[in-house]
């Protein structure tokens, strides 16, 4: 499956879509003992049916630039498309509660939206976790495989991965402590799979140091290391063996990523079933469950397809309620047009629960820089202007068997 995009595509990013800046950290991070999160001892006591959210707009078939440069679109520079603003809003998150949506998963993550200090945690993600709270979602934090590069051109992220999680960390606090919305931290995407130039020989020990990191910052919280299904057994027992047992036991679950058809019990058997009988102790979520139209033949297929692999790991779920499996997420919110390469849709751009409808309406994003020091002088560092941007309407997916759309079918599966 496609390895999902960085927060940073261009070193034209710099430092400020993924937590560089300063030199690497020595020890223990800055902002140790941190006061208590509040987070919830038993948060597999209930099952989560989620979604997979990464909301660029329609008009990119390349990597997204400008104000998008980031391609954080849950910093309140883009309220308009999880919820409104000035009288714009497509309020995603709504129409994901509303069909009972408990969760969302985040790739791409900007820690300083919201701050006017380089390398600072700003508080720009602070009204998305408001709307999800208010709405009864809980929300993946992610650390971006941006990351774990050991050079991108004249940057190093990986030497200061210390600085990175203490933000990124710091970024979801509102009044001294960790948001009530976070559901937990993700720590790279598929990094069981060779990514610039490192396999998971140096990328999964990489993956075990951030999670010391997090239990630091974070001690009440869950984390999780989403990875492929191309050998997930072999990575879910690198991951126990590695993870320092306080963790592991009690603060991890382990996140795999599949396109497994409910089609002779293919996921049933080969995931779902297959993970119990491994008798790891630790919950599971599949981070990613979903199908393309391209691949599959037409949206028609897709449409069923997604229904039945929801159907399966719902039903499983409910026919073993000790399984170890807590939850979903349906990869993805909205079809991914920056995937495209500037050509036409592919396997990679049509995994989208919605398609686009043309424009909803229009709002700004506000500016945003940061000012820092360089040699003795303060510097500031322009990102992006005041820029309007069209907010896309969007269409469900639809069938002949679910004329209502995907979204509004997928309802029973969440509910």
């Amino acid at each position: 499956m496609k390895i999902l995009h960085s927060a940073c595509i261009t070193a034209a990013i710099l430092l400020a879509g993924c937590g560089g800046g300063n030199d690497a950290l020595d020890g223990a991070p800055p902002g140790a003992n941190p006061p208590p999160t509040g987070a919830s001892p038993d948060l597999f006591s209930k099952a989560w049916r989620g979604v997979a959210y990464s909301a660029i707009p329609a008009q990119f078939t390349n990597a997204p630039s400008g104000a998008f440069f980031d391609s954080d679109t849950t910093a309140s520079a883009f309220q308009a498309l999880w919820g409104s603003k000035d009288g714009c809003g497509r309020n995603d998150l709504q129409a994901m509660a509303a069909q009972g949506v408990n969760l969302v998963r985040l790739y791409d993550y900007n820690y300083q939206r919201g701050s006017d200090v380089w390398t600072t945690a700003g508080n720009g993600h602070i009204p998305f976790l408001d709307k999800a709270e208010e709405l009864g979602i809980k929300v993946i934090i992610p650390i971006s495989n941006y990351n774990f590069k050991n050079q991108d051109g004249a940057n190093r992220p990986w030497d200061n991965i210390e600085l990175t999680v203490t933000q990124i960390v710091n970024s979801v606090k509102k009044n001294g402590v960790i948001h009530p919305a976070v559901h937990s931290f993700s720590i790279g995407n598929e990094l069981d799979l060779p990514k610039d130039g490192e396999t998971a020989d140096t990328l999964i020990p990489k993956a075990v140091k951030v999670a010391g990191l997090i239990h630091q910052l974070a001690p009440d919280h869950y984390m999780t290391v989403p990875i492929s299904n191309a050998d997930e057994k072999k990575f879910y027992q690198q991951l126990r063996d590695q993870l320092p047992a306080d963790i592991y036991h009690g603060h991890f679950y382990n996140s795999v990523q599949t396109f497994k058809l409910k089609d002779g019990d293919d996921l049933k058997n080969n995931i779902l079933k297959a993970y119990d009988e491994l008798d790891l102790g630790v919950p599971l979520v599949i981070t990613e469950l979903g199908t393309n139209s391209v691949a599959i033949g037409s949206v028609n297929a897709k449409v069923d397809a997604v229904l039945g692999q929801a159907g399966a790991v719902r039903e499983y779920m409910d026919a073993n309620p000790d399984s170890m499996v807590k939850g979903f997420a349906i990869f993805e919110w909205q079809n991914a047009n920056w995937k495209r390469g500037g050509t036409a849709d592919n396997t990679e751009s049509t995994f989208g629960i919605n398609a686009y409808g043309g424009t909803l309406c229009q709002s700004k994003t506000g500016a945003f820089g940061m000012g820092h020091m360089v040699d003795g002088k303060y510097q500031w560092a322009h990102f992006h202007d005041d820029v309007t941007y069209n907010v896309d309407q969007l269409v469900p997916l639809a069938s002949s068997a679910h004329p209502e759309g995907l979204l509004p079918a997928l309802s029973i599966y969440f509910k």
